[in-house]
């Protein structure tokens, strides 16, 4: 059954590859090289994206092993995930906790992608698409799911060093069924668009996260840097990032272009996105300055800044609703409107 999105595992793959690395950089310590480093020229922009593609084609070897592992997942499954059943083979998250901080703790230091790597990768992505699987949700929607990466963060502390003791699992597992409570109400909440669901989800993934790491010793703490993974719940959430760049001008037409064909505006609907397109920018822009200005540490910065951008994005789609005189097709469109859009404004060299 899980056939028709074995391209997008596929794809995952390299993804996760990424991600496993981000989170690598996110949880360095302030003083670490990475940090300090000068912004990429370039060229060596074209070489990290020379070596990322040499990673993927090193990937893709892997993947076509592993699609073994994805048609062994094509028989039938219960339509719900409270009773599955594993089949031989398939791999837990007390199974994958391990090996997914050790491919952590390997990504932090560097090292070269290894066949233990890929494999935990690719274990890692084909349990979350079974549960996407039975679910009915998304890869991305899926790492938020109850079962998904906040049952891994308790495998991770369970097989931690020190492991969790029989009192903090105890407490987790409280942690997980008030989560799972608030995360089935806000997917049932037909009140809210797709993007403030997406918002939601992601504050109620923060709230379990900050619960576990209170639970946690200060040796467990030292030692949690695998814990870093599981904050992967709250970077998708099932929707796509548009990215633009250019002068004030062109990211304005840009993110006009993009939104008109989202929502399949008409010409005369088009012709008034303008100021909404240029609310939002401030709105985005102001935003990104306020968190800065009030944050020191590197990864609460850049997890503020992504939820400010995106109820940014949240009061124009609103403004937008009432403003443009959407046909119900396009009313829809809005409401099940889940792309973000990010942007960096570069004002023009002056003529010498």
């Amino acid at each position: 059954m899980l056939r028709g999105i074995a391209l997008g595992i596929a794809v995952g793959a390299a993804a996760t590859a990424v991600a496993l690395k981000a989170a690598a950089l996110r949880a360095a310590p302030a003083g670490a090289t990475k940090a300090e480093a000068p912004a990429p020229s370039a060229d060596s922009a074209a070489s990290g994206v020379g070596a990322l593609r040499a990673g993927n084609d090193a990937l893709r070897a892997t993947i076509e092993n592993r699609k073994a592992l994805l048609a062994s997942l094509e028989a039938a499954e219960p339509a719900t995930p409270k009773n599955a059943k594993r089949k031989a083979g398939e791999k837990s998250w007390k199974d994958l906790a391990p090996l997914l901080a050790r491919a952590f703790a390997m990504s932090r230091r560097d090292a070269e992608s290894t066949p233990e790597l890929e494999t935990v990768q690719m274990d890692f992505l084909a349990l979350i698409a079974r549960i996407g699987k039975q679910r009915g949700l998304t890869l991305d929607e899926a790492m938020s799911a109850p079962e998904a990466l906040p049952q891994l963060l308790r495998a991770l502390l369970e097989a931690g060093t020190p492991p969790g003791t029989p009192e903090q699992l105890a407490r987790v597992d409280e942690l997980i069924a008030a989560y799972a409570e608030n995360w089935e109400k806000t997917r049932a909440d037909e009140t809210l668009t797709k993007l403030e669901r997406r918002l939601r989800i992601g504050e109620l993934a923060d709230g379990y996260m900050q619960g576990v790491t209170e639970l946690l010793t200060d040796g467990q703490r030292s030692a949690s840097g695998g814990f870093e993974i599981a904050g992967m719940m709250t970077d998708g959430m099932g929707g796509g990032t548009h990215w633009s760049s250019g002068t004030r001008e062109q990211v304005t037409a840009n993110l006009a272009d993009q939104w008109a064909k989202s929502l399949k505006l008409d010409a005369g609907q088009k012709a008034l996105l303008g100021p909404y397109v240029e609310a939002y920018m401030k709105d985005y822009e102001s935003a990104n300055e306020r968190v800065k200005a009030d944050s020191k540490e590197d990864r609460a910065v850049w997890k503020r800044i992504q939820r400010e951008q995106m109820r940014a994005q949240i009061r124009a789609q609103h403004a937008m609703e009432t403003g443009l005189g959407l046909t119900p097709k396009q009313a829809k469109a809005l409401r099940n409107w889940g792309t973000t859009y990010q942007f960096r404004v570069s004002e023009p060299a002056e003529e010498r």
